[in-house]
């Protein structure tokens, strides 16, 4: 049987806040908020690739953001920032032509663990390598589907469900994140798709450069 935890467990657990994914999600609790609201220039390792704060091409969404080094080194361009701070100047939303930069393939190499020689070995990919008849079911992983909804035809229509999503163990409605964009809720991908209206989570039909990698 599955165990769920949420931020509520790393109060008992005090171990969990020792994981990158709980000192990104629950920085109040495991007290890992950065100190200040702005990039830093200097590199940071992600998945054994230093990376610098420009590869998240200014997009709080993308996948580099879900690493809690890179977030606590980039924290504005991550969205990242102290309870106190400032948060980071967004454009206002223009009702004709809403924010559509977040639900793009990622354009970095990512890892995601199989199960070769029955060993559970880490794997490389890229979104452009994807060939739908060679690997008919990596769409359906959430882990390889949120870095490449543009291939897997994941990008949601713009606007939000009414029911309910589970986002780390608790119930969520769209009305939950305050029509923020900003808000944590917003940085799970499950939210997000549920709520593309709210967290600017829309399709893209334009052609972007995405410059040299």
């Amino acid at each position: 049987e599955q165990i769920t935890k949420n931020c509520d467990s790393a109060i008992t657990e005090f171990w969990l806040c020792d994981t990158s994914t709980f000192k990104r999600r629950c920085p109040e609790i495991c007290a890992s908020c950065p100190n200040t609201c702005e990039d830093t220039t200097s590199s940071v390792s992600v998945d054994e690739k230093l990376r610098t704060c420009e590869d998240a091409d200014n997009n709080s969404r993308h996948y580099l953001c879900d690493d809690y080094e890179f977030a606590h080194n980039c924290p504005k361009t991550c969205h990242f920032c102290p309870i106190n701070s400032n948060p980071p100047p967004t454009n206002p939303p223009n009702p004709t032509n809403p924010p559509v930069e977040d639900c793009l393939d990622s354009q970095d190499e990512f890892t995601i663990s199989e199960i070769v020689d029955g060993q559970i070995t880490p794997v490389i990919h890229r979104c452009d390598r994807y060939n739908s008849d060679l690997d008919p079911d990596f769409c359906d992983l959430d882990s390889f589907s949120s870095k490449c909804p543009g291939t897997c035809g994941t990008c949601p229509e713009c606007e939000d469900k009414s029911s309910i999503v589970k986002v780390d163990g608790a119930l969520e409605l769209c009305d939950n994140a305050n029509n923020n964009t900003n808000h944590n809720l917003c940085k799970s991908y499950e939210f997000a798709k549920h709520c593309a209206n709210t967290c600017d989570f829309c399709p893209n039909d334009d052609p972007v450069d995405y410059g040299e990698y």
